[in-house]
């Protein structure tokens, strides 16, 4: 007798379905799982090295907001540095052109000496300077004689005519690189009415000390002429006598006007700045050593720095 074949049921096969359809699925939400874990491990490094650079970029703004907070006294050391700097090359500038100045002065002294030593001009200057001595007293003489007298002045005028030249001419000018040379100016308040202006020079402060010692230099003469500046400013403004102040700054002459009790009229930087442009077009010393002046307005409080700098 055969024996009957078992014959599963559609049940059987659907169950054994679920069972592969389960571990299908729990296949795949493992390899998802691994995945998952891997990619979250790859994030997670990926936010450490994030929060790694916002606390570097955190540190960086926290250093860049403390170097902007010192850029202002950096400046305003940066500022002294190169204005010192500047003031001592002009005032070596001043030196070394003040030898080339009197080189020229003693080159025009001599072509002059030159002219002098000839017999024929040696007497006529001779004659020329007792006219001068005694011109006062020719209305004295009748009119004969001081017309004689002046008829031969006449003539050894005309003759020593070429001495008077050399001596009026125009010095020379000196065969050299020109150069500018700056003076710093300040005004406190720098805005609205000023209290004060301030005039930092590159000359030593002993030249205003002992003004009287040694010979002329270029420096004292270059003194003359912003002191002729200054005062053509103040007439300018209305406050001729305002009270001024001169200071040592740093081995320099800081000169000091005081405005503040002044009934100032008109704009004092504007005033200032046309006498400076006078003083490039008057001053012969300088412009025969091929130097120009100008002025560097600057704030005060890079002369006078503020309490706790």
């Amino acid at each position: 007798m055969t024996a009957k074949k078992t014959v599963r049921s559609q049940m059987c096969r659907d169950l054994e379905g679920v069972k592969r359809w389960r571990a299908n699925k729990e296949e795949e939400y493992e390899k998802r799982s691994i995945a998952m874990a891997g990619q979250e491990k790859e994030a997670q490094a990926q936010i450490d090295a994030l929060q790694q650079k916002l606390q570097r970029l955190h540190e960086e703004k926290e250093r860049l907001l403390r170097d902007q907070k010192q850029l202002e006294p950096e400046e305003l050391n940066k500022t002294r540095t190169a204005v010192l700097d500047g003031l001592n090359a002009a005032k070596a500038l001043l030196a070394e052109r003040d030898v080339i100045f009197k080189r020229v002065l003693v080159e025009r002294d001599s072509r002059i000496k030159t002219l002098l030593a000839a017999p024929d001009i040696s007497d006529k200057v001779q004659d020329y300077m007792k006219f001068l001595d005694m011109e006062t007293s020719l209305s004295s003489l009748p009119a004969s004689y001081r017309s004689a007298i002046m008829a031969h002045h006449g003539q050894i005028r005309i003759q020593l005519e070429p001495i008077f030249q050399q001596t009026n001419a125009p010095l020379e000018q000196a065969k050299v690189t020109p150069h500018g040379i700056s003076v710093v100016a300040f005004v406190d308040p720098p805005d609205g009415k000023p209290d004060a202006l301030a005039l930092l020079l590159p000359v030593a402060f002993e030249v205003y000390t002992n003004w009287a010692d040694g010979e002329e230099s270029l420096q004292h003469k270059f003194l003359y002429r912003i002191n002729a500046a200054l005062a053509g400013m103040l007439q300018k403004v209305g406050v001729p006598n305002a009270p001024i102040m001169e200071e040592e700054y740093d081995g320099f002459l800081l000169i000091t006007v005081y405005l503040g009790n002044a009934d100032v009229v008109g704009d004092v930087k504007n005033a200032l700045v046309n006498e400076f442009n006078q003083l490039r077009r008057c001053s012969a010393e300088l412009d025969v050593v091929q130097l120009t002046v100008d002025a560097v307005w600057l704030p005060p409080d890079v002369i006078a720095p503020e309490e706790g700098e």
